[in-house]
């Protein structure tokens, strides 16, 4: 047994070992620090697999209107705690409304969750998407922010349909993958 490595031609992560049937004809295979020389199983596969990735998108009312100060040490507390326990993420605010991507390991995904369902600083929180993960399509950041009024968004029309001043929970809950679009956009910007 070599130990775990990413094969360089399928990019998944398995334990190698030494047989005669091969998933492909890779000579080596390669891991974060060089190449192993073997092969990838087809027959026996003892994959060295992480806990699954989970994506939660949510969309929730601020109590209050945020300031940029109070924003920061949202984004501070965030970075702090998702550094810690492998997640990634998007938080959008615009017009006193939230909505947030979080991604990562299941555990720490329903534990961040959780707290943040607590979190008095907003209410009506509705969950637009929650599923399973082959890879993170937010892996940027710890956590960013982003933030914006209705009127410094660009005169995207379909962008300006989906904000429309404010973003509308209902609509959103309807066609989740805007909520998706909406987030890239800011992702992007």
């Amino acid at each position: 047994m070599a130990g775990n490595t990413i094969c360089k031609y399928c990019s998944s992560l398995r334990w190698n070992f030494a047989c005669a049937d091969f998933r492909h004809d890779a000579p080596s295979h390669q891991t974060p620090s060089g190449y192993f020389y073997g092969y990838h199983l087809r027959s026996i596969e003892l994959r060295v697999t992480a806990m699954p990735l989970l994506q939660i998108v949510y969309i929730s009312t601020a109590r209050t209107e945020c300031t940029p100060v109070q924003l920061e040490a949202i984004l501070a507390s965030s970075i702090r705690h998702n550094k810690q326990n492998g997640i990634t993420g998007l938080l959008v605010y615009l017009k006193g409304t939230f909505m947030q991507v979080i991604e990562g390991e299941e555990p720490a995904m329903r534990e961040t969750y959780g707290r943040i369902k607590a979190d008095t600083r907003h209410y009506n929180l509705l969950n637009l998407i929650e599923t399973p993960l082959v890879s993170r399509e937010f892996p940027s950041w710890h956590m960013a922010l982003r933030t914006a009024k209705a009127s410094a968004i660009p005169r995207n029309p379909q962008l300006l349909a989906l904000v429309a001043g404010a973003l509308d929970a209902e609509r959103l809950k309807a066609t989740p993958s805007d909520a998706l679009s909406i987030l890239s956009y800011f992702a992007e910007s």
